[in-house]
């Protein structure tokens, strides 16, 4: 007791009084929470976030016990990494519960930063819990919250405005996007809800009784029950082991988090984003005894697929299965739930001493047989109409080190294999290492594991990441990764080998001033033609990143964030491509008023595609987007939010794009004429 409250009394005077005041809305600390995540990655596309946006709304109600939380409630908070996760269970187990929330600044691995943005969320209290003795009772309680929203890009794209007036445009649907989507919630233990969404060009006629493209809908249960620690009917994603047989969901690749390189998660949850490719579709459970956990899972759904017919039209199969989620032209919708996929999964597991180890197997079964295009890199992938897949993934915990690993086996001869360490240092620095071997033969439809390219991609790799608290306000990131890949690939026709360093400075002054100096750089190697060869031929293409960033609160209610980046990129002899991007952002947030506002203005200039630069754009609720800065140009947006009510909330959002030298944007169906793009999206959110 006295090491405890000499502990407690440190902390006192050591953790500044602002980081412990929680005086903000909900939307507001839970919007900073992504964005703060988000910013750390460099990819293109739109991430629908809803998994991790629904705990921290719930989190933020009711939060989270530090002193009866488990491991996956703390990774499905989603503001911890893989060894503040362990320093946290391991500070608990060793010295008991936590008697003050100011004991959180005693964990080697929490810095300032870190405990900022998760004291909305978390608490060494007792949580309140309404009392959930079975299924029926829990369905009158909770809270019900609808999502509405509607989008549409200026101005139309080829697709909508065929060349010759008389002619049929290509997509049958009108341009606008909606987006519906109901939940109720209790306490995280109970959720069902349904998700709609018609995409751009997608057919949709409610007069005629057609429905939206995609519809989903779940009920999710946690213990509702002794001994059943999770129920899913419906649309449900699954997690196994390090991901090399199945990992459904958003899990991070290589970023700033340099020591996030471990899969974790619950076993089930509910589906509720709009990726109409990874849901499964049917029935899964988990129930404990002792410490056994078993999970099974049961799923049947149609898939979208490329269909092959025979030459004597005698034969049909499929070629891949698609993930776009578009049904907009004729082909599209002839595509459309083509193939019938059945899945099959049982995992077993036991627990005991810092020890976790799971047995874990996984059936795909198709209608029709699955043929890949006749290439050399599809030589030993899986082809045919049965796949079956096994592994055993382990974790251990001893001291300030966490082993944890996947083995796993595809029964057409392949072979896969990830093992990591994570290695608390004390309160000075935290090192992460992982070793992957996929098998050239191994294959695996669901896959998602800590990987430089897809499972099938016969990949060797070893990945170090390092990170160092050189005082309270000043931290080193980085990390090195080395890979080769020892049979070909798509565009390589080759073995081939790379790397990537990563390291980035960042400092942070309470809750003013955040700000970094980062910089990447990747050599990777893909096929290259020059002028009049006939054969391709195996480049190492090159790519470095250089950027500064600084985010400045002037004031309680505004944020400035201002960055530059540089890029250069080689994709062939003599061929080198650079590029910047400038911009700067206005954000505001106040509790005095029902409104606020974000705004950007950025100036982008590149050579090519080649040396493209991707940032962040802040959006509305449940949408986020990481847009590829490309050619030169102009882009701006402004997001506005209104609260009408405690209950109801609006915003609506426009941002356009502005091309100097293009004469369109775009290429085939999704062509514009002009040199500009424009978006307006509005959402509504009501709380019944």
């Amino acid at each position: 007791m006295n090491l405890r409250f000499s502990l407690i009394v440190l902390a006192l005077g050591i953790l500044p009084p602002e980081i412990l005041s929680q005086n903000a809305d909900d939307l507001t600390v839970i919007q900073d929470q992504v964005e703060a995540y988000l910013e750390n990655l460099d990819e293109a596309g739109e991430f629908l976030f809803t998994g991790l946006i629904d705990e921290l709304m719930h989190y933020w109600r009711q939060p989270l016990s530090l002193n009866t939380a488990s491991e996956d409630d703390l990774y499905a908070l989603g503001l911890l990494n893989d060894i503040q996760i362990v320093d946290l269970l391991q500070y608990r187990s060793e010295l008991g519960a936590f008697l003050s929330i100011y004991e959180i600044q005693s964990i080697p691995s929490f810095d300032h930063l870190t405990i900022r943005r998760i004291l909305p969320f978390v608490t060494v209290k007792e949580t309140p819990t309404q009392a959930i003795n079975g299924l029926w009772q829990s369905l009158g309680h909770g809270r019900d919250q609808l999502l509405i929203r509607w989008s549409r890009s200026l101005p139309k794209s080829r697709g909508f405005r065929p060349e010759e007036p008389e002619a049929d445009p290509s997509f049958l649907g009108d341009p606008n996007q909606c987006y519906l989507r109901y939940r109720h919630n209790n306490q995280n233990k109970v959720s069902y809800g349904i998700t709609m969404e018609k995409d751009p060009g997608e057919p949709f006629s409610p007069s005629k009784g057609k429905t939206p493209d995609y519809f989903s809908a779940h009920f999710f249960g946690q213990d509702l029950y002794p001994g059943l620690k999770y129920l899913a009917i419906g649309d449900f994603a699954i997690s196994l082991g390090q991901g090399l047989i199945m990992h459904s969901g958003f899990s991070t690749g290589k970023s700033s988090q340099v020591t996030r390189i471990k899969r974790g998660s619950r076993t089930i949850r509910p589906y509720t984003s709009l990726d109409e490719s990874a849901y499964l579709r049917g029935i899964a459970s988990k129930v404990e005894f002792g410490k056994w956990t078993c999970t099974a899972f049961v799923s049947s759904r149609r898939r979208d697929a490329n269909l092959i017919l025979s030459l004597d039209s005698t034969k049909i199969s499929f070629s891949s299965l698609q993930a776009s989620g578009l049904h907009r032209t004729s082909s599209e919708i002839q595509d459309r739930k083509s193939v019938h996929n059945a899945i099959f999964g049982l995992s077993t597991g036991f627990e005991s001493a810092g020890l976790k180890v799971n047995l874990n197997g996984v059936i795909n079964h198709f209608n029709l047989p699955f043929e890949r295009r006749d290439q050399p890199y599809n030589q030993f992938r899986f082809s045919g109409r049965s796949l079956v897949n096994a592994s055993i993934d382990y974790r251990y915990v001893y001291k300030n080190f966490h082993w944890f690993g996947e083995l796993a086996f595809s029964d057409n001869k392949g072979f896969a294999a990830v093992n990591g360490v994570l290695i608390g240092l004390g309160r000075v620095a935290d090192l992460a290492l992982l070793h992957r071997a996929i098998g050239r033969s191994y294959d695996a439809l669901q896959s998602n594991a800590f990987l430089e390219s897809s499972i099938s991609s016969a990949e060797h790799g070893v990945y170090i990441g390092n990170e160092i608290r050189l005082r309270n306000d000043l931290k080193l990131s980085m990390y090195g990764d080395f890979w080769s890949h020892r049979w070909l690939r798509f565009q390589a026709d080759a073995p081939t080998e790379g790397h990537e360093y990563f390291i980035r400075l960042t400092y942070y002054q309470k809750r003013a001033i955040e700000s970094y100096i980062q910089y990447k750089s990747e050599e990777k190697a893909r096929n290259f033609r020059q002028e009049g060869d006939i054969f391709n031929q195996i480049y190492s293409g090159k790519r470095r990143n250089l950027r500064l960033h600084l985010s400045n609160r002037v004031r309680s209610e505004l944020e400035l964030r201002t960055r530059l980046e540089f890029s250069w990129a080689s994709n062939g002899p003599g061929q080198l491509s650079k590029g910047i991007l400038v911009y700067q952002d206005f954000i505001f947030k106040s509790l005095e008023s029902p409104w606020s506002f974000a705004a950007r203005l950025a100036y982008f200039d590149t050579d090519d595609f080649a040396s493209r630069i991707y940032a962040y754009e802040n959006d509305v609720l449940n949408s986020f987007s990481i847009p590829a800065f490309s050619d030169e140009g102009l882009r701006y947006y402004l997001k506005v939010r209104h609260d009408l009510s405690r209950n109801v909330m609006l915003e609506a959002r426009w941002d356009q794009s502005n091309f100097r030298f293009l004469e369109s944007i775009g290429s085939g169906q999704d062509l514009i004429t002009g040199n500009r793009r424009s978006r307006l999206k509005i959402q509504m959110r009501i709380i019944l």
